[in-house]
């Protein structure tokens, strides 16, 4: 008898002591707090290196924030620029080189690490959503011709750094919301209309169509390589494909909430996604490579962003916050580079 209480009592300790192990030092916090200021995009250049950018909803202009010691802190950037109207998205192909979609159709690039930025004429375009460039002159941006009823989605494809711009793919199946690539060959971008579809390319100039198995459009695209992505949206969508886009697969679905707008993988395994639920923000999370979801944070405000940082941390970024996860044990267990392959997302321009 008393070997019997022994032993379920060991069983009880190592259970406790498996238990907290597994989730000791892995956390979400809240690192930068500004209720007025509304964040879009983050993407990180090192694991200590990262750009946050958004849209100050009392001054009515675009904002710009940096941090240098992994998301603990953030200063804002005075681009010497004005900035009247949202910044979408921020994409930095090298520590120097970065670029900026928005304000309205322009686009912002700085070939110094951010210490100067200068204003691109987005030729075509009247707002540009979304951009994803190779380097300081190659690269594709999404948006459209027209702001209201009637607009034209569209991609161009530049390489000559804005100076001249050539239109890949341009059609009335709008918004047109999501864009990355893995390559300067092989990318994607998804469409929310009666039909969704997600487009590809395995050329960098050429762009196929692949109708969704669902009535919800994808807000946000991830992908780790050419083969395997996710994509997330409305109604608790979640999509996945291993074969590059050509046939998508439904992992998740819900009901109308939440809505998903951004959704970030570091790996095969490990991923989040983000949003809106009826009660404030959301963000979901997969260890099984999005098979099985489960909710790892409640926040007061919508999620915008997801992105891993390359390290041991993953920051998300929405109505007036900027959080970060930290897993001493994330950083071993992960080898691609700081969310190279995961996009921003865009949503509706009304309240933003």
């Amino acid at each position: 008898m008393m070997a019997t209480r022994y032993l379920f009592g060991f069983t009880l300790i190592v259970l406790w002591v498996c238990l907290i192990g597994a989730s000791f030092g892995a956390e979400w916090r809240d690192v930068f707090e500004r209720e007025e200021w509304c964040f879009r995009s983050v993407w990180f250049v090192t694991p200590r290196e990262g750009w946050v950018v958004g849209y100050d909803q009392d001054a009515s202009n675009g904002i710009i924030l940096h941090t240098t010691d992994e998301g603990e802190s953030w200063e804002r950037v005075d681009p010497g620029i004005e900035l009247d109207g949202v910044l979408f998205e921020v994409h930095f192909p090298s520590r120097y080189v970065g670029w900026i979609a928005g304000p309205g159709g322009s686009a912002l690039r700085t070939t110094d690490g951010g210490r100067s930025w200068e204003m691109i004429d987005v030729e075509g375009l009247d707002l540009v959503i979304d951009l994803h460039f190779l380097d300081s002159k190659r690269g594709w941006v999404l948006g459209s011709k027209g702001k209201g009823p009637g607009s034209k989605g569209r991609l161009l494809y530049t390489e000559d750094g804005g100076k001249s711009w050539e239109v890949q793919w341009e059609s009335f199946e709008l918004p047109f919301i999501s864009l990355t690539f893995v390559d300067e060959k092989h990318g994607w971008f998804s469409a929310s209309s009666a039909f969704p579809k997600v487009y590809r390319t395995v050329d960098g100039k050429s762009w196929e169509g692949v109708k969704l198995p669902t009535e919800w459009g994808v807000k946000d695209l991830c992908f780790i390589d050419r083969m395997r992505g996710w994509g997330a949206g409305g109604g608790e969508l979640i999509v996945s494909t291993e074969d590059g886009g050509k046939s998508w697969k439904l992992r998740h679905k819900g009901w109308i909430m939440p809505a998903l707008y951004a959704i970030c993988f570091a790996n095969e395994r490990f991923g989040w996604a983000g949003g809106l639920d009826f009660s404030g923000g959301i963000i979901l999370r997969t260890d099984d490579g999005g098979r099985r979801w489960e909710i790892d944070l409640k926040t007061p405000g919508m999620v915008r962003d997801i992105c891993y940082t390359g390290g041991s941390s993953v920051i998300a970024v929405g109505a007036g916050m900027i959080l970060k996860y930290t897993d001493p044990k994330l950083g071993s267990s992960i080898s691609v580079r700081p969310r190279a392959m995961c996009p921003a997302t865009w949503g509706d321009v009304k309240g933003k």
